[in-house]
This record gives C-alpha cells, sequence and structure tokens, in this order.
C-alpha cells in the first residue's frame, strides 16, 4: 500500500493505523460480549459522571451563591474583614466628625480673616490646598496691615481674594463632607455584610457536609466502574490478532514543494520585517530627537545643541559654566556665545529666550549663557520676565520674591533709582546681576505692554554690555511677542525627547511673519548616555561641532545670507576645528562634565 500526505508523518502513522484498525474489527467480531459489558459500563460511567457533576456543579453553584472557598479560611477571614471595615468605620465617622468641625470654625464670625486650623489629619486634598493658600494670604495681608490700612488697594485685593478663598473652602469642605458621608455608608454596608456572613456559617457547614457525603459515595462507584472496565480491556487485548504487518511503514522522500522556494521567501521576510519595523518606529517618533530632525524641519540656525551636564559640575545655582574651567560643558556654552555675538551688530545688547512649552530649560541656558559673558569680564544683567512663573529665584537661591520687574511695570513715575533698588546680585560672580520678575500680578500681559518696559531696558542698557531676557513659554501666552520687539537677538529652547515636532510650525510661521527678529535655536537636553546621540556626537569630542565649517552654518558665507546682513554668518566654518577636539585636551574620556 502506498500513500501520499502533506505531512510524512500522518501518512506513516495512516498506514500503521489501517492495519491495526484491521485487527481490531477482527477482534471485535470475535470478543462481542466483552464489547457489550464494555458498553454497559461505559453508559454506567456517563450517567455517574453526570450525577456526579451535578453534584460538583451543586457544591460549586453554593459556595458561589454564599462566596465560600474553603469554610474555616473564610470564617477566619471573614473576621479579619469584619475588624478592618470596623476600623475604617471609626476612621470614616472621625473624618467626618473633623470636617464638621472646621466648618463651623470657619463659620464663626469672629474667625474670618484669621488663620485656619492645618495638618488635623483631613485626607480630602483639594480643601487642604485651599486652606494652605488662604493662611498664606492671611499671613501677607497680615504683614501688609503693619504697614497700610484697610483702605489700601493692596490691603483690599488680598481681603477680596480672601473671601472668595473662604467661599471657595466651605464649598470644598461641603462637598468633602458629602463625600465621606457616603463613604461610611458604603462602609457601613460592607461591615454589615460581613456580620451576616459570620452568622450563617453554621449552616453553610451542614449544608455542605451533605453536598460532600453525596459526592464521596458517587465517587467510590465511579471508581469501581473504571476498574471493571480495565479490567474488561485487558480481556479484549489478549485476543491474538488475525493480521500480521510484515514490513514498517517507509518514507520515500518529499515530493514538494521545493526547499529553494522556501528559502527565497524566508529570505525576502527577512528583510522586509525589520525593515517595516524600523518605519513604524520613525512613524511613531513625534518628539525632536537629535539635531538632524530639527535641521529637516527649518532653515532658522541652530546656534547649539547642549549636551546633559553631570551632576559633578553643577553649582548650587544650577550653574555649569565656571571660571578657570575648561571641560567639554564649557566650551559649549562658549561656542554659544560666540555664535549669538555672530548674529548681534555692533552696540546691540539685548538677548531673548523663549520656548515653546515649560520644562525645555530656557532658564537654565539663559542663566549659563549669562555666565559665559561675566566671564569675559563683561557687566550682565539677566531678567526674569516670565512673571507668570518665575524661575530665576529658585535657580540662584534667592528667597526674597518681592523685588523684581513687576513692581517697575506698576510705578506711574519711573525713576533709574526705582529700577537699582531692584536689582539683586546673583551670587556666583560679580559681573552678574538678576532683575527678578517679583510678585506675580493679576494682568501680566497689559503690565509688559506699558512704557514702562523700554524704559528699563533704556536705564540697564547704559550700565550693562548685555541684557538677557528670560520670558515665558510663546507656546502658552502672549507676553513674549510684546517683549520681542525690544531684543536684538531671539533664541528659541527646543528640547530633545520633549519638544513635539509640531511645534517646528509655530517656530517656522514666527520667523516667517518677523515677530521674532533674529531668531536662533538652541537644542537642549541631549542625552549622551543614550546610545542613539553616539552616531553623530562621538565619544569624548565635539564631532557633531566639525559639521559646523561645512555643514549648515558654513554655507552661510556662499549661500542666500552670503550677500546680506548676514554675511558674517561665513565666519561659522571657524568652528570646523571643533573636528579636532579627538586629539586634544576636550578628547580625553575621563572628563566627567557631560553625562554619559
Amino acid at each position: 500500500m502506498t500513500l501520499t500526505d502533506l505531512n510524512p508523518r500522518r501518512g506513516l502513522d495512516y498506514l500503521t493505523q489501517l492495519a491495526e484498525c484491521y485487527n481490531r474489527q477482527a477482534n471485535a467480531d470475535k470478543n462481542e460480549i466483552a464489547l457489550r459489558t464494555e458498553e454497559f459500563i461505559n453508559g454506567r460511567l456517563e450517567k455517574i459522571d453526570a450525577e456526579l457533576g451535578s453534584t460538583e456543579d451543586a457544591l460549586e453553584n453554593y459556595k458561589r451563591r454564599h462566596s465560600v472557598v474553603e469554610l474555616k479560611m473564610d470564617a477566619t477571614q471573614t473576621l479579619q474583614m469584619s475588624s478592618q471595615y470596623e476600623t475604617r468605620l471609626a476612621e470614616s465617622k472621625a473624618q467626618t466628625q473633623l470636617l464638621k468641625y472646621l466648618r463651623e470654625f470657619i463659620d464663626k464670625p469672629g474667625n474670618q480673616y484669621k488663620i485656619i486650623p492645618s495638618n488635623v489629619g483631613m485626607t480630602d486634598a483639594a480643601s487642604t490646598m485651599l486652606i494652605a493658600t488662604y493662611n498664606q494670604t492671611v499671613q501677607e495681608r497680615n504683614r501688609l496691615m503693619k504697614a497700610a490700612s484697610e483702605q489700601s488697594p493692596q490691603v483690599q485685593a488680598l481681603t477680596e481674594t480672601l473671601d472668595d478663598l473662604q467661599s471657595s473652602i466651605r464649598t470644598a469642605l461641603t462637598q468633602a463632607r458629602h463625600s465621606a458621608e457616603i463613604q461610611q455608608r458604603n462602609i457601613q454596608n460592607q461591615f454589615d455584610k460581613y456580620q451576616n456572613r459570620i452568622s450563617s456559617t453554621p449552616e453553610q457547614e451542614r449544608v455542605l457536609n451533605q453536598i460532600g457525603r453525596q459526592q464521596e459515595v458517587k465517587s467510590g462507584l465511579y471508581l469501581l466502574l473504571l476498574q471493571k472496565r480495565e479490567e474488561n480491556s485487558i480481556s479484549l487485548a489478549a485476543t491474538a490478532n488475525k493480521g500480521k504487518m510484515i514490513d514498517e511503514p517507509q518514507f520515500n522522500g518529499k515530493v514538494s514543494p521545493k526547499n529553494a522556494i522556501i528559502l527565497l521567501a524566508a529570505l525576502v521576510v527577512g528583510f522586509a520585517v525589520p525593515f517595516a519595523i524600523l518605519w513604524l518606529l520613525q512613524l511613531l517618533r513625534f518628539r525632536i530627537e537629535g539635531h538632524d530632525d530639527v535641521a529637516r524641519m527649518t532653515m532658522l540656525p541652530i546656534v547649539a545643541d547642549i549636551p546633559v551636564a553631570s551632576d559633578s559640575v553643577k553649582s548650587s545655582a544650577g550653574i555649569v559654566v565656571q571660571a578657570d574651567k575648561n571641560n567639554q560643558i564649557d566650551e559649549i556654552f562658549r561656542s554659544l556665545r560666540t555664535n549669538v555675538q555672530f548674529m548681534m551688530k555692533e552696540k546691540e545688547q539685548v538677548i531673548l529666550f523663549t520656548s515653546s512649552i515649560s520644562g525645555e530649560g530656557k532658564t537654565f541656558v539663559a542663566a549659563n549663557l549669562a555666565m559665559s559673558f561675566s566671564l569675559l569680564g563683561k557687566k550682565v544683567i539677566l531678567c526674569g520676565l516670565d512673571i507668570r512663573k518665575p524661575a530665576l529665584g529658585k535657580l540662584f537661591g534667592i528667597k526674597d520674591r518681592q523685588k523684581g520687574i513687576s513692581t517697575l511695570l506698576n510705578k506711574d513715575m519711573l525713576k533709574e533709582s526705582d529700577v537699582f533698588d531692584q536689582i539683586v546680585s546673583s551670587g556666583v560672580n560679580e559681573n552678574l546681576d538678576l532683575l527678578m520678575a517679583g510678585p506675580t500680578p493679576p494682568n501680566p500681559t497689559e503690565l509688559l505692554a506699558r512704557e514702562n518696559l523700554p524704559q528699563v531696558l533704556n536705564l540697564l542698557k547704559q550700565h550693562y554690555d548685555y541684557i538677557i531676557l528670560d520670558t515665558a513659554p510663546v507656546g502658552l501666552v502672549a507676553d513674549t511677542m510684546q517683549i520681542a520687539r525690544y531684543a536684538n537677538v531671539c533664541c528659541y529652547l527646543l528640547r530633545a525627547d520633549y519638544t513635539p515636532k509640531t511645534n517646528m510650525e509655530l517656530i517656522n510661521s514666527l520667523s516667517k511673519s518677523g515677530k521674532m527678529p533674529n531668531l536662533c535655536l538652541i537644542l537642549n537636553g541631549v542625552d549622551m548616555s543614550k546610545k542613539k546621540y553616539g552616531y553623530y556626537y562621538g565619544y569624548g569630542k565635539y564631532g557633531k561641532y566639525g559639521r559646523y565649517g561645512y555643514g549648515r552654518y558654513g554655507k552661510y558665507g556662499y549661500g542666500r545670507y552670503g550677500y546680506g546682513n548676514y554675511g558674517n554668518y561665513g565666519n561659522y566654518g571657524n568652528y570646523g576645528n571643533y573636528g579636532n577636539y579627538a586629539n586634544s585636551h576636550y578628547g580625553n574620556k575621563n572628563d566627567d562634565s557631560i553625562k554619559r
């Protein structure tokens, strides 16, 4: 007998089984009594199996209906859960009473404009935050009341704020108490449920014992019938076969498919799948990852790629540029300083820093660039014009947040002495001063639109060589658009693995419309510890900056900027020497100024 099959092993088994079926049929004719017995046993087994299944289903349904797994363990667990819910019920009642006490304290007329008790164990985050804000405002009002009357505009503004906060606190406490009462009812229901389960345990034990006895009887009968069936099967197996297989089935070789076709298809799939995965990964990368991403999406100059600095070079003020240092991070900020100087004409002094969203590092880069200018012996002032969310005070560790430019913008008559009263020393270099944002006003956009801002900048130009403006993100508020009119260079911060690529459309539109003059880009936060940046940043050398000689910046000497006002960009060709840093001090692999 021969057989062609898709599976060789299946074909061999089929031929073998054919012979076995022949012998089985022959033996069946000779063992009709044994087969009748087996049929009877199988029928009884099916019936008992059904009855046993019904018993097991009854046991399962009873356990599921009464949520019982193992009676003793469930009883112990029920007692534990009852105790836990009793404790939680007491805590919930205490929380409700605490909210009631706080509401009574606030409703008393004698407690108006007084500190509300806080940190008393209240778990509602919204009420706790509102009470903390209210207490802070009360303290600020009390400080103003020492030097001003209640009719003072500032005191009246704080009083109105306190009234609004008091109303919000009442509402928050009411909602928190309502939520606490709901939670208390839920806990009470759970506690009652476990109490009921404790009382029903004896009845459950009796029912489970009845079902268990039925299951034990039927299981014994089922095992007895299984034994008898095996004995009958042994008697059937003892019957001699009528036929005998002379030769075992043999495999004569594969007919199809062809190996060459399979290998070719595997090769095609092996190349197609990785390329498809790489294409999909590239499609899902919606954030800027490096210099090449920025260069593909804009024609604006990229004046620096700033890597992530290691903690070992950061000072207490977050400054990584230090005097008498010549490591990689210092040289990168020197390069940024030189590039910005090339973009400025003679006697231009104002440099503006902005970004699309918060967290892209504009304050950090602006502070370190200011430090780099001050190390040249230049008088530099760093102005915090992000008055909505000031960050200079936190960066330089200055606790006095009352001094700042918002105070100057509020004045009707501005004097030179008023300006210099608001300036504080940076504490990191004698040539670097700070003009912080000051108290946050309710109308920042209107303040920045007043004529006081250009007056302040003109006064600062008389005493400082460079004025660096740290402004709000241009993608969030309109404040920066008003300030950009007074800047000579606008530095736009992007952050690797953070800034969405869609923000490049906003940057290009700002450049095309001329709303931000002399715009350039800075890529911040390049993490050199990630291997994906290694292909163009190199290890221990400024391989990236080597492209400035013949790449984007080098072409400015002969491109469309070569014969206009931007002809000086041709000098960027000097940065081509950075590619040789691998053989100098900067090629030192022990330099730990950059995170690797």
